[in-house]
């Protein structure tokens, strides 16, 4: 990533790319290339997201030593974070998401359009269901929550909504909700990443 660009610097650029790779989970590995060597250059590159920083002209085999740092890293993050599948930490499966319906964004539009009229119907019943003390409204509020998030891939929303089936089905409503607070506040966080990736061009 050259440093000194017209419009967007390679900081701002390199920060724009973290930003996006926070909804998919990759990363990629960014190298600063610049001619100019000041004093605290190196250290606003890294604060900027980027993996390695050399000077012009490149000196080959310190790139070559900064790249399978890199790629190093590369696995041995892969190796520590693929198997972990706490739901708290991605609210949605963008790469699951977008594989299944091929990628198309008008479509996940349209989708998200629909959960978002029929979700604050669901919340209601839910809330009026455990007033009620309704374990059979609470599962049936669980089941269709989840199903609905699950087809979104918010995995964990979808996990929390599942969580409150299983309240309903067992008949036991004490926590019933606080467990309706968690599906919405994991929700809000789904809804942000749903909206980016509808957004989000081509």
């Amino acid at each position: 990533m050259d440093v000194q660009m017209p419009e967007m610097d390679g900081l701002a650029a390199t920060i724009a790319i973290r930003e996006k790779e926070k909804l998919t989970g990759h990363h990629l590995p960014v190298i600063a290339m610049t001619a100019l060597v000041m004093k605290g250059d190196r250290e606003r590159c890294m604060e900027a997201g980027m993996d390695g920083y050399v000077c012009k002209p490149i000196d080959v085999k310190a790139l070559d030593e900064i790249l399978d740092g890199c790629e190093e890293r590369r696995h041995k993050d892969f190796a520590v974070v693929a198997p972990n599948n706490d739901p708290s930490l991605a609210p949605v499966d963008a790469a699951e998401l977008l594989e299944r319906i091929d990628g198309d964004r008008a479509f996940l539009s349209e989708l998200v359009a629909i959960f978002r009229g029929e979700y604050p119907g669901q919340i209601q019943n839910a809330q009026e269901a455990i007033a009620r003390k309704d374990a059979a409204g609470v599962e049936r509020v669980g089941h269709t929550l989840k199903g609905a998030l699950g087809s979104l891939s918010a995995t964990g929303a979808s996990t929390f909504a599942g969580q409150l089936e299983t309240m309903g089905k067992s008949g036991d409503l004490t926590l019933a909700g606080a467990k309706l607070t968690e599906v919405e506040n994991e929700v809000h966080r789904a809804m942000e990443t749903l909206d980016a990736l509808s957004l989000e061009s081509v």
